[in-house]
């Protein structure tokens, strides 16, 4: 391939539509904020796995996939599969194996994104609020309760997904256009003895029930914020469980504007209801369609500015933990992954 086709070729796919995966409206909270760090490989593997396999573009690949190891591994579990050997098999496939061009828009999330990430303390996702729950320690309103629906609930079978955020990580790929997804490592809760629906059809969950899985990332696309609370009176019933108040995201109240004023808090609690029967489309950990969300506007995003003015800035602190290689490591190495 020559110059003139490489030029060509770099043109057309910084002037193609961004993947849905890149394209969610949100912004940092404290621009001051975000601190570098290199992931281990393991975690890196597992936040490149996830991206791909929840970007609806890569959707007919991992039909193709599953189609593939059911042949050659029927004995193993397809998704252990997936989480093994997903993202290699992608790559091969997009960058060597399709010569008529057709996956180009692909190769931008084909290769594994920067080993460095950005760590923040709030981002602005969804019309939520999102804080980590180490920075909203002392604070009169945790911001750090998430639920991620899960494909099918009802009365009888809670399958939303519960979790308190940890951490927010904005995982970079390499591309001249958008190319950021926003990534919530969280703590989940056990979704089959940790959460439950009560007579009243409302949502309970366990603090105590975790659970025990290796893969701790969503999307923040896929996150809707919620609080988790004591009950103020201690029963045999209520023991040990936290009521889940769910929270309207902001610019979606249903009210007239005569109603609104100007000091109105944007964040309205309520109990988390559970449907007699809801049905959903995008299944947890599969390629479901990212939600779309109207553009934050100007307007709103000064409001939100002036919010946050008189939130304390950044403090770095937290100890490193299995996820992250020490900063000694890179000191005397070529960083290579710089655009």
């Amino acid at each position: 391939m020559n110059w003139i086709s490489k030029i060509l070729i770099s043109f057309i796919k910084s002037c193609a539509p961004p993947l849905s995966i890149f394209v969610v409206p949100s912004r940092r909270l404290y621009e001051k904020s975000g601190k570098r760090k290199p992931l281990s490989d393991k975690v890196l593997h597992k936040a490149h796995t996830y991206i791909l396999l929840n970007c609806k573009e890569v959707n007919p690949y991992i039909i193709e996939f599953d189609e593939m190891v059911i042949r050659t591994n029927p004995n193993e579990s397809v998704s252990d599969l997936r989480d093994k050997y997903f993202a290699e098999w992608f790559e091969d496939r997009i960058m060597y194996k399709t010569p008529d061009g057709s996956a180009r828009h692909l190769e931008v999330i084909a290769t594994k994104p920067s080993r460095h990430a950005y760590f923040h303390n709030g981002y602005f996702v969804n019309g939520y609020k999102f804080h980590t729950q180490q920075y909203d320690e002392g604070r009169a309103t945790d911001n750090f309760g998430v639920c991620v629906r899960g494909e099918t609930y009802n009365v009888e079978q809670e399958s939303d997904y519960y979790n308190i955020l940890q951490e927010i990580l904005e995982i970079e790929y390499y591309s001249s256009g958008p190319s950021t997804v926003l990534l919530f490592n969280c703590i989940w809760f056990d979704n089959k003895d940790g959460v439950i629906v009560n007579k009243n059809k409302l949502v309970d969950v366990k603090p105590k029930s975790r659970l025990q899985t290796d893969d701790p990332f969503c999307l923040a696309s896929q996150a809707e914020q919620v609080f988790y609370t004591p009950y103020p009176s201690m029963t045999n019933e209520t023991k040990d469980k936290w009521a889940v108040i769910k929270t309207k995201p902001r610019g979606v109240f249903e009210v007239t504007e005569a109603e609104m004023k100007e000091d109105e808090v944007f964040q309205v609690e309520k109990r988390f209801e559970s449907p007699l029967t809801v049905t959903r489309v995008e299944p947890l950990c599969l390629a479901s369609t990212i939600n779309t969300y109207e553009q934050i506007s100007d307007e709103e995003n000064e409001r939100i500015e002036e919010e946050d003015e008189e939130v304390e800035d950044f403090e770095d602190g937290g100890d490193e933990n299995e996820f992250y290689y020490s900063e000694e490591e890179f000191e005397d190495g070529d960083d290579g992954d710089e655009c």
